[in-house]
This record gives structure tokens, sequence and C-alpha cells, in this order.
């Protein structure tokens, strides 16, 4: 959901099933780190995930003792990245993650500053990084300046 989402991880673990609005496809998230509410389109993929779901308590992801949100995910995260061969990647690498595929699909600098709810341009480009397939296309315009 991070992933898909580029939201914040404690904005996912205290998403509750009320923030979602699946006929109008968005998803409120009543209090960010700013202290702003953000909305941000659910997408295709994003949909089929929530819809995958099991809903047992008024939280997406909620611990099956307390039915609140979980603390912490930190063990389960360390098991999967273990599993996956990638042992130094972050959970918060999943929204710079999900930034640079926008800026590498030509979304412009202010919508994913949208997207991931920052006040400032700047911080967003601290998120968004280029691939070096776009640096080489870009680059590759100053052969033109010689023809």
């Amino acid at each position: 959901m991070l992933l898909l989402s580029g939201a914040r991880k404690r904005e996912v673990l205290d998403a509750q099933w009320c923030d979602f609005d699946t006929l109008n496809n968005f998803w409120t998230i009543p209090i960010t780190k700013n202290g702003k509410k953000r909305i941000l389109p659910i997408t295709p993929p994003l949909k089929e995930l929530l819809e995958s779901i099991p809903k047992g308590s008024k939280y997406l992801f909620a611990s099956p003792k307390t039915k609140k949100p979980y603390v912490s995910i930190f063990n389960s995260w360390n098991t999967a990245r273990i599993k996956a061969g990638l042992p130094e990647v972050r959970i918060h690498d999943l929204r710079h993650t999900y930034a640079s595929s926008l800026v590498n699909a030509k979304c412009s600098l202010y919508e994913v500053q949208m997207l991931l709810g920052h006040s400032t341009a700047k911080m967003t480009q601290r998120y968004a990084h280029l691939s070096n397939d776009a640096l080489m296309k870009a680059s590759s315009c100053a052969g033109r300046l010689l023809k």
C-alpha cells in the first residue's frame, strides 16, 4: 500500500475504512504529518489491494489482539526485506520510490508534491530521483546542438 500510494507509514497504519471512498476513488487522510488533510486518488491497483484486505476492524491494518493500529511493524518489515534480499531498504524508501517513479513517468514536480503532501517543491526534489535512462535521454538533447 505504501508503494501504491506514496503515503507515509503512519498514514497507512492509522487508515480507517471510513477514510476511503471507493465509489469516487479517493482516500482522505484526515491528519498528515503537516497537520493538514490530504486527499489521494485510489488507482485501480490500490483499489484491488483494498478489496483484498479483510474488514475485521475499523482500521485497515489492525492488530488482531487490540483491533487498533499497529504501533510498529519493524519486525515484519525486517523479515520481508531480508527474504527479498534487500536488507538495506528502509520502509520510507518506498515513498521515495513512489516519487521517483512518478517523475520518471514525466509527472510534473507539482503533481508529485501534491500527491506526497509536501508544502514545498524543495522537499519533493529530495524524494524524486531521475533514472539513468531519463538523464541519458535529457542529456542526449544537447547532441542536437551540433547537427
